[in-house]
């Protein structure tokens, strides 16, 4: 049954694919500096998420063991 299902999928797929027709589309300069302008500021806050977690990222990787040392006769 996969392999059926499978072969139907994939001949829709290069039907699909066969069928296209170039698209008469424009792309103005606006809108590619719109694009690249989302961009950057994605990864700008990215960078501003990572350096405000960078304390919780490093813990994760960090071993704690200054609570529960054995043989510490601080006391």
């Amino acid at each position: 049954m996969k392999t059926i299902m499978g072969s139907v999928t994939g001949a829709v797929f290069v039907v699909l694919f066969l069928a296209v027709t170039p698209a008469q589309a424009y792309v103005d300069p606006g809108s590619g500096s719109l694009i690249l302008q989302l961009l950057l500021a994605g990864a700008a806050g990215l960078i501003v998420i990572i350096r405000m977690m960078w304390g919780r990222i490093l813990g994760i990787f960090r071993s704690n063991n200054t609570s529960g040392q054995k043989g510490d006769k601080s006391s």
